[in-house]
């Protein structure tokens, strides 16, 4: 999923409806490095994923909105510390519905477990990743689907014999290849 986030920033290229803040856009690897600074860990972010499923974020500056945000947050991990506690699951009987009438489940069952800012980082992460990947070579990418990715993942010696090399051919390109991979990390 991509991400697009705006900070308010006093030399950003956006400007509000109102113009009275600027905004500067940050995605990919911008975004990641934001999110590590010190800034970027006390920042709060309102994120909504629009209808060609781009996550957008935007920094909520107004302190009211911050703490009305730290209360829900705090509210979320007192139920979901309560269950854990308790053994029971708490509903909400606001869910909604589909367009027959009929309810998936999935809305009705909270997951208080992940955080936004766990998810966007466990994203970028992946984004990371994929633009690895993207840097492999046909023969390479084969290798790390076959080896990591896969629904069944091989073996070195199993994807050497179905290539018909020797086993340590295959585990020194691996090497190699993770080697590559580790410099996006």
């Amino acid at each position: 999923m991509i991400k697009v986030f705006y900070i308010e920033d006093t030399n950003g290229q956006y400007v509000s409806a109102d113009g009275s803040k600027r905004w500067t856009r940050l995605t990919g690897q911008a975004l990641y490095d934001f999110l590590q600074t010190e800034r970027g860990k006390k920042t709060y972010f309102f994120v909504d994923t629009d209808d060609s499923g781009i996550a957008i974020g935007v920094e909520i500056t107004d302190k009211e909105q911050q703490i009305a945000f730290e209360t829900d947050k705090r509210r979320r991990r007192y139920v979901s510390d309560s269950q854990k506690e308790s053994g029971y699951i708490t509903v909400s009987f606001d869910y909604v519905e589909t367009e027959d009438g009929a309810s998936t489940g999935d809305e009705v069952i909270p997951n208080d477990d992940d955080s936004i800012e766990d998810d966007v980082l466990r994203q970028f992460d992946l984004e990371t990743l994929r633009r690895a990947l993207d840097t492999l070579t046909e023969d390479e990418y084969a290798l790390i689907c076959a080896l990591f990715l896969q629904d069944n993942p091989l073996t070195t010696r199993d994807y050497a014999k179905q290539l018909g090399v020797q086993q340590t051919t295959v585990m020194r390109a691996k090497k190699r290849i993770l080697e590559k991979l580790r410099n996006f990390f």
